[in-house]
């Protein structure tokens, strides 16, 4: 939702005029996610730094949150962990405001939506919403959290063919987004990831990659896994 609330001059409205008068302080995105995005949601959802991530998605998140269904609680069982009074004050009074990026920026930066192999912009677009949701430190798939860069790197380094910088066709991290049959270390990809199981505590309808994703995917492992 995107809609702004405001107390409106009677006066000024008895005149003709549209005069709105806004006592409220403007909540800029840096405040949300200094208080509930950063502390309490990117452990798993990496990409909600980005905020064109979080306008885009923000009707899901708030939903969520007001329903006390967000965020987790970092345990195995990972039961919902609902947001405090003055939390949720602060998300509902931003959503009422507009998103504003900032006061200076109501509608937020110019954001550039095409999609570049490096892994900001991969993150963003492509992992975060449909694979760090399960490859994070808080759910069965641990060991191969990729919820940050370095988190990836670590994994790339135990495992030597995650990534083929020769030919990414035969990456493991390409095999897995394919569903490939890969008999190396007993690891079969029947189907392609993800999964869409209930194992992971996600929703069961998570987009698979698309082949213009997986171009690009490969392009960023040929490219030696830029960052930005």
């Amino acid at each position: 939702p995107e809609f702004a609330t405001a107390d409106i001059d009677d006066d000024d409205m008895d005149d003709g005029n549209d005069t709105i008068v806004v006592d409220e302080k403007i909540i800029s995105f840096q405040d949300v996610s200094d208080r509930i995005l950063t502390p309490k949601c990117m452990g798993c959802h990496s990409h909600y730094e980005s905020y064109d991530v979080v306008k885009k998605q923000i009707g899901s998140i708030f939903g969520l949150v007001m329903a006390n269904q967000m965020p987790y609680a970092k345990l195995p069982n990972r039961p919902p962990v609902p947001l405090d009074d003055a939390d949720k004050k602060l998300l509902s009074d931003w959503v009422n405001q507009g998103n504003p990026y900032t006061e200076l920026l109501p509608d937020g930066p110019v954001v550039d939506d095409t999609l570049k192999p490096t892994w900001i912009s991969l993150r963003d677009k492509v992992f975060g919403p449909k694979c760090i949701l399960c490859h994070n430190s808080f759910g069965p798939r641990g060991p191969t959290k990729m919820t940050n860069y370095l988190e990836l790197l670590a994994w790339s380094q135990k495992d030597e063919k995650l990534f083929n910088f020769e030919d990414p066709e035969k990456s493991r991290f390409i095999g897995s987004m394919i569903g490939r049959i890969d008999p190396d270390n007993n690891e079969f990809f029947f189907d392609p990831m993800p999964f869409n199981v209930t194992v992971d505590d996600v929703p069961t309808d998570i987009a698979p990659v698309s082949e213009a994703e997986l171009e690009v995917i490969k392009e960023w492992i040929k490219q030696e896994l830029p960052f930005d």
